[in-house]
């Protein structure tokens, strides 16, 4: 199994599905969030599945930057305007390859930080919080933007949410229902 997921990985025999992301006031789509996917018809196409197989193997950073890229390339591919939204783990901030001038590599010539929103789970603990609001200045400064994705699901309590600084508060479907 770890394998044929570092294979998975290193190939990037990954696809992004894109969900529209609707304005609330306007009800027009103004975004699309980049889902990461295995391989169709596979064990891994399922993406609890795939994390949670590279969770057992400590390779969940390696898959995450083999998604970013994909989703970069597919949206590339995939045209629509506006807005996207790129699923992250805390750590995404620390990662050497996705730091400064490296970030731009993954973007490639087309696609501007200012289109690019980081969503960071709320399931995920992040435990220096003036450490990540520091790393999180430098995307800042290129021009992203931060989500706060699973408002209500998770570790966040209302003092980190509002010390993050985020554009975007996405409430947990548990909470909404």
């Amino acid at each position: 199994q770890r394998e044929a997921l570092m294979e998975l990985i290193y190939n990037r025999h990954l696809w992004t599905a894109f969900q529209p992301i609707v304005e609330i006031e306007t009800r027009q789509i103004m975004g699309h969030e980049g889902l990461s996917r295995g391989p169709r018809g596979t064990e891994y196409e399922s993406p609890m599945a795939l994390f949670g197989v590279a969770a057992r193997f400590g390779l969940v950073e390696e898959l995450e930057r083999s998604c970013r890229r994909t989703a970069f390339t597919d949206w590339e591919v995939y045209g629509a305007p506006g807005r996207l939204f790129v699923n992250t783990v805390p750590s995404t901030v620390r990662d050497a390859s996705f730091q400064g001038r490296g970030v731009l590599d993954y973007l490639g010539p087309k696609l501007s930080p200012r289109l690019v929103t980081l969503e960071i789970t709320e399931r995920q603990i992040i435990e220096n919080l003036s450490m990540y609001r520091e790393a999180m200045h430098s995307f800042i400064d290129m021009g992203f933007t931060f989500a706060i994705d699973d408002v209500g699901a998770g570790y966040s309590g209302l003092e980190t949410i509002a010390n993050l600084g985020a554009s975007y508060l996405k409430i947990d479907m548990g909470l909404v229902r």
